[in-house]
């Protein structure tokens, strides 16, 4: 199989990674972090979309044979832009959606993302397309976003602010969440641990990494290539939180 390119604003791309590495450990993974710029959320849309074409080329040209934009805010603003694009690009936004519409029981589903993606409702629409009674409620969570880019996945800092996202998905009646942040899925098994067994939670990774097993394949132990825009040694202490030991060293690229 040919390279796997993943884009996003900063480390949380890296939860579609992990689940693209587990499916297919001979993938060889080429992943660019847009660092410099992070966070995407609260940036106009026009903007996020010029950053998410940049990405997609500097992928394409660097040797990436299909491109995941692994961001639901850069999918959301970027991706039709993007799928302009000489190489196939993939987003984010559908493996959510729709596993959440598959999963809800009550027809409640609460997204937590970050303002952009909530603004765009491009969640709601897909839902809509596919079953029209089921509501999803968006729920705009930079908190969560900004501890995961800063590695921060464990402590009581993180627990609480999970525990207070938690409460508004019982408090909003939903039966499903969709982790619409690729950062926020990062916190998936607290998530899990906090919600218990009455309310699904959807990580659009797990979905995204089927999808593409079954387009793809390979052999062996597949390849990584970190890049990122702005401090290495940055985001290689919050990668390794998210991914473990035993990356390789980022390197720093430009992409304007």
């Amino acid at each position: 199989m040919g390279t796997v390119g993943l884009f996003d604003s900063g480390v949380g791309g890296l939860t579609v990674a992990r689940a693209i590495r587990r499916r297919l450990p001979g993938a060889d993974l080429l992943y660019l972090g847009d660092t410099a710029r992070f966070p995407y959320g609260p940036r106009p849309a026009a903007q996020v979309e010029e950053f998410t074409r940049q990405g997609v080329t500097f992928l394409h040209a660097a040797g990436a044979s299909r491109v995941v934009v692994a961001c639901n805010t850069a999918t959301v603003a970027g991706l039709p832009e993007a799928a302009g694009a000489s190489v196939p690009v993939w987003g984010v936004v559908k493996a959510g959606a729709l596993p959440a519409v598959r999963a809800t029981r009550n027809g409640r589903v609460l997204l937590l993302a970050t303002q952009l993606t909530v603004d765009s409702g491009a969640h709601a629409r897909l839902a809509a397309e596919v079953n029209p009674r089921v509501v999803i409620v968006g729920r705009s969570a930079p908190d969560l976003v900004r501890l995961v880019e800063e590695g921060r996945l464990a402590g009581e800092a993180t627990r609480e602010a999970v525990r207070a996202h938690a409460r508004a998905v019982r408090e909003a009646g939903a039966d499903t969440l969709i982790l619409g942040s690729t950062h926020i899925a990062a916190l998936d098994e607290l998530f899990r641990e906090i919600l218990g067994e009455t309310v699904t939670v959807v990580d659009p990774a797990t979905e995204l990494a089927e999808r593409l097993a079954r387009v793809e394949s390979g052999e062996g132990a597949g390849s990584w290539r970190l890049c990122v825009t702005g401090e290495p040694m940055a985001f290689r202490r919050a990668a390794e939180a998210v991914l473990g030991q035993g990356l390789p060293p980022p390197e720093r690229v430009r992409l304007e």
